[in-house]
Protein backbone atom coordinates (compact mmCIF):
# COMPACT_ATOMS: atom_id res chain seq x y z
CA UNK A 1 0.00 0.00 0.00
CA UNK A 2 1.80 3.20 -1.20
CA UNK A 3 0.70 5.62 1.56
CA UNK A 4 0.11 8.53 -1.04
CA UNK A 5 -2.64 6.60 -2.23
CA UNK A 6 -4.73 6.80 1.61
CA UNK A 7 -7.83 7.64 1.04
CA UNK A 8 -7.60 10.71 3.82
CA UNK A 9 -4.52 12.12 4.24
CA UNK A 10 -5.91 13.88 7.44
CA UNK A 11 -2.99 16.55 8.40
CA UNK A 12 -0.08 14.47 6.32
CA UNK A 13 1.08 15.79 3.16
CA UNK A 14 2.04 14.07 -0.20
CA UNK A 15 6.16 14.95 -0.38
CA UNK A 16 8.09 14.74 -3.38
CA UNK A 17 11.66 15.91 -2.16
CA UNK A 18 12.82 12.46 -2.94
CA UNK A 19 11.54 11.49 -6.00
CA UNK A 20 14.66 11.29 -7.72
CA UNK A 21 16.33 8.65 -5.70
CA UNK A 22 13.26 6.37 -4.74
CA UNK A 23 11.18 7.35 -7.76
CA UNK A 24 7.98 7.84 -5.39
CA UNK A 25 6.14 10.54 -3.39
CA UNK A 26 5.59 9.76 0.16
CA UNK A 27 3.03 11.44 2.95
CA UNK A 28 5.15 13.49 5.50
CA UNK A 29 3.96 14.74 8.80
CA UNK A 30 4.85 18.28 9.55
CA UNK A 31 2.54 19.91 12.55
CA UNK A 32 4.94 22.44 13.37
CA UNK A 33 5.71 20.49 16.46
CA UNK A 34 2.08 19.83 17.05
CA UNK A 35 0.43 16.55 16.11
CA UNK A 36 -1.14 16.08 12.96
CA UNK A 37 -4.14 14.04 12.18
CA UNK A 38 -4.61 10.58 11.03
CA UNK A 39 -3.73 9.76 7.45
CA UNK A 40 -6.63 6.94 6.96
CA UNK A 41 -7.31 3.77 4.80
CA UNK A 42 -9.19 0.59 4.27
CA UNK A 43 -6.95 -2.26 2.65
CA UNK A 44 -8.77 -5.35 1.01
CA UNK A 45 -7.03 -8.56 1.94
CA UNK A 46 -7.40 -11.95 -0.59
CA UNK A 47 -7.14 -13.39 2.61
CA UNK A 48 -7.64 -13.34 6.67
CA UNK A 49 -4.85 -14.73 8.92
CA UNK A 50 -1.42 -14.02 10.30
CA UNK A 51 0.86 -10.78 8.16
CA UNK A 52 3.98 -9.86 8.61
CA UNK A 53 3.80 -5.76 8.19
CA UNK A 54 6.86 -3.63 7.05
CA UNK A 55 6.63 -0.08 6.60
CA UNK A 56 8.60 2.23 4.05
CA UNK A 57 10.17 5.14 5.90
CA UNK A 58 13.25 6.76 7.28
CA UNK A 59 14.57 8.19 10.63
CA UNK A 60 15.73 12.13 8.85
CA UNK A 61 18.02 12.64 11.73
CA UNK A 62 19.49 9.65 11.95
CA UNK A 63 22.85 10.71 9.86
CA UNK A 64 23.66 13.25 12.79
CA UNK A 65 23.27 10.27 15.69
CA UNK A 66 20.88 12.43 17.14
CA UNK A 67 18.68 11.00 19.88
CA UNK A 68 14.91 10.54 20.00
CA UNK A 69 14.28 10.22 16.43
CA UNK A 70 11.60 13.61 15.94
CA UNK A 71 9.22 11.89 13.20
CA UNK A 72 8.02 9.28 14.94
CA UNK A 73 4.49 7.38 14.14
CA UNK A 74 2.26 4.31 14.77
CA UNK A 75 0.29 1.84 12.21
CA UNK A 76 -3.10 1.39 14.12
CA UNK A 77 -4.38 -1.72 11.67
CA UNK A 78 -7.98 -2.03 12.93
CA UNK A 79 -7.47 0.94 15.41
CA UNK A 80 -5.34 -1.18 17.11
CA UNK A 81 -1.29 0.13 16.85
CA UNK A 82 1.90 -1.58 16.50
CA UNK A 83 3.90 -2.29 19.14
CA UNK A 84 6.69 -1.20 16.81
CA UNK A 85 6.63 2.97 16.43
CA UNK A 86 8.16 3.68 13.25
CA UNK A 87 10.41 6.41 11.74
CA UNK A 88 12.99 5.45 13.86
CA UNK A 89 15.52 3.33 12.26
CA UNK A 90 18.00 4.25 9.71
CA UNK A 91 19.79 7.13 7.98
CA UNK A 92 18.13 6.00 4.55
CA UNK A 93 14.47 4.60 3.04
CA UNK A 94 14.55 1.31 4.11
CA UNK A 95 11.58 -1.21 5.34
CA UNK A 96 11.22 -1.49 9.05
CA UNK A 97 10.00 -4.31 10.41
CA UNK A 98 6.56 -3.88 12.30
CA UNK A 99 6.18 -7.30 13.66
CA UNK A 100 2.81 -9.98 13.13
CA UNK A 101 -0.81 -8.86 13.67
CA UNK A 102 -3.59 -11.30 13.00
CA UNK A 103 -6.00 -10.12 9.86
CA UNK A 104 -9.44 -11.50 10.80
CA UNK A 105 -11.21 -10.02 8.00
CA UNK A 106 -10.81 -9.56 4.17
CA UNK A 107 -10.67 -5.79 4.80
CA UNK A 108 -8.96 -3.68 7.72
CA UNK A 109 -8.69 0.04 8.20
CA UNK A 110 -5.40 1.80 8.36
CA UNK A 111 -4.00 4.83 9.76
CA UNK A 112 -0.86 6.67 10.02
CA UNK A 113 -0.82 8.21 13.53
CA UNK A 114 1.57 11.12 14.15
CA UNK A 115 3.42 11.72 17.42
CA UNK A 116 5.74 14.12 17.57
CA UNK A 117 4.67 16.72 14.56
CA UNK A 118 7.85 16.87 13.55
CA UNK A 119 8.37 15.24 9.85
CA UNK A 120 7.50 11.91 9.90
CA UNK A 121 7.83 10.16 6.52
CA UNK A 122 5.67 6.90 5.24
CA UNK A 123 6.33 5.77 1.85
CA UNK A 124 4.89 2.66 2.11
CA UNK A 125 3.59 -0.52 3.74
CA UNK A 126 3.60 -4.24 2.71
CA UNK A 127 1.77 -7.15 4.71
CA UNK A 128 3.81 -10.69 4.12
CA UNK A 129 2.03 -13.96 4.51
CA UNK A 130 4.91 -15.69 4.70
CA UNK A 131 6.73 -14.37 8.29
CA UNK A 132 10.26 -15.24 7.14
CA UNK A 133 10.66 -12.83 4.30
CA UNK A 134 11.19 -9.82 3.75
CA UNK A 135 10.56 -6.87 1.33
CA UNK A 136 14.49 -7.22 1.01
CA UNK A 137 14.35 -11.12 0.57
CA UNK A 138 11.65 -11.25 -1.82
CA UNK A 139 11.86 -10.56 -5.76
CA UNK A 140 11.85 -6.86 -5.15
CA UNK A 141 13.26 -4.49 -7.36
CA UNK A 142 13.67 -0.55 -7.28
CA UNK A 143 10.37 1.09 -7.33
CA UNK A 144 8.78 2.01 -10.42
CA UNK A 145 5.68 4.02 -11.15
CA UNK A 146 3.43 1.94 -14.32
CA UNK A 147 0.21 3.10 -15.75
CA UNK A 148 -0.86 5.23 -12.43
CA UNK A 149 0.18 2.42 -9.70
CA UNK A 150 3.57 2.08 -7.63
CA UNK A 151 4.88 -1.88 -8.04
CA UNK A 152 7.91 -2.67 -6.35
CA UNK A 153 7.61 -5.97 -7.81
CA UNK A 154 9.11 -7.83 -11.05
CA UNK A 155 5.89 -9.93 -10.81
CA UNK A 156 2.60 -8.56 -10.29
CA UNK A 157 1.24 -7.99 -6.76
CA UNK A 158 -1.48 -10.88 -7.09
CA UNK A 159 1.25 -13.41 -8.47
CA UNK A 160 3.32 -12.51 -5.44
CA UNK A 161 0.48 -12.62 -2.71
CA UNK A 162 -0.31 -16.40 -4.62
CA UNK A 163 3.23 -17.18 -3.73
CA UNK A 164 2.73 -15.91 0.05
CA UNK A 165 3.64 -11.99 -0.48
CA UNK A 166 0.81 -9.47 -0.42
CA UNK A 167 0.63 -6.17 -0.53
CA UNK A 168 -2.17 -4.73 -0.08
Amino acid sequence: MEAESFKDHGGWSPDTQFIESMDSPYLLAHGMGERVKDAATTVNFPNAGKHRVWVRTMDWVARWNAPDAPGNFQLPVDGKPLAETFDTKGKAWAWQDGGMIEIAKNEASLALHDLTGFAGRCDAIFFLRRTRLSPRRTRMTRTTRGAGRHSVFRKSPKEQYQKGAARA
